[in-house]
């Protein structure tokens, strides 16, 4: 294997040693120059698409969960009330919970709503960084694979083709997909692009939970999303379909504390590694929560690359 070819890996284990004793979550600009990570925040218009540049990966256009609203599934029932978003719930969505649970009538539900919200109205905020981001993955994995009766042979929106999950194997010492310490990060999706013969792209798309905290003044990346996005590209790189690859993008998607996401479109070439992301994004009220905006993005189409030319388009 010539030079060429390890140049990639000797960068990225680089990397993820000096991330793996990395002590502050929240990295400054200089952190990023000295790691040799070149990162920057792009803009979204309307609430649409994000301003990447160069571009590798393109949402879904439509408005897919107006469009193809959740029904039941009529060969294996379902609840057709996903998973909650927020942390602490309200008293009306406690009832919704409670209700055709093992409660007898609707005056029992009502107690036991009542006993659940003064137990959340205690707690205040669950400062579990980790669980909060987790909530807001699930939620988001069910609008994808919840029926929806689209047309024959599309049942959910994850039907809409394209992208396949991928499991890396796995040997001892290798690099995985989730660390084993406090603050850590997991990832929880790993998608890869194939077409019908069965040829792949380069590209992929992550989902990463992180436990950790951001805030609305400081929407910079964290240590632990960092970790994630180094892992993972170790892991793409030596996978063998991808070992020629020149240029590896990734999609990631990023939920973290407090009810917390964004979208970061990672691009290693070999030489460096470039982090474009967007700005974050809250989940606390369902009712203006960007769940539309991280479904279409999580069946974006590739675009920019083709696995015969392995070159920028």
């Amino acid at each position: 294997m010539g030079s060429a070819t390890q140049e990639p890996h000797d960068f990225l284990k680089r990397l993820s040693r000096e991330l793996r004793v990395f002590e502050p979550n929240h990295p400054s600009f200089d952190d990023f120059q000295r790691l040799g990570i070149q990162v920057s925040q792009v803009a979204t218009v309307e609430d649409e698409l994000i301003q990447f540049d160069p571009c590798f990966f393109l949402p879904r256009p439509e408005r897919l969960l107006q469009k193809y609203p959740v029904e039941a599934d009529p060969d294996t029932p379902r609840t057709t009330t996903p998973p909650r978003l927020n942390a602490v719930p309200t008293f009306d969505q406690l009832v919704e919970e409670l209700q055709g649970g093992h409660y007898s009538d609707q005056e029992h539900v009502l107690k036991a709503a009542k006993r659940h919200y003064e137990r959340y109205q205690k707690l205040q905020f669950d400062k579990n960084w980790y669980k909060q981001g987790l909530m807001i993955q699930e939620h988001i994995d069910w609008q994808l694979h919840t029926y929806r009766n689209i047309q024959p042979g599309i049942y959910c929106l994850w039907d809409f083709g394209g992208l396949r999950s991928f499991y890396p194997s796995y040997k001892r010492g290798e690099h995985q997909l989730r660390s084993g310490w406090a603050k850590g990060w997991d990832i929880k999706a790993t998608l890869r692009y194939s077409t019908r013969s069965g040829a792949f792209r380069p590209h992929m798309i992550i989902s990463c939970v992180a436990d950790v905290a951001v805030n609305d003044t400081d929407q910079g990346l964290t240590t632990p999303e960092l970790r994630a996005i180094v892992n993972m590209m170790l892991i793409r790189v030596n996978h063998r379909p991808f070992q020629d690859c020149h240029i590896h993008p990734m999609l990631v998607l990023s939920f973290l504390g407090p009810q917390k996401g964004r979208i970061i479109q990672a691009v290693y070439d070999g030489g460096g590694l470039t982090l474009q992301h967007s700005q974050l994004w809250t989940f606390e009220d369902p009712q203006t929560a960007p769940v539309e905006m991280f479904v279409r993005y999580n069946l974006a189409q590739p675009v920019g690359l083709e696995m015969a030319t392995l070159c920028v388009r």
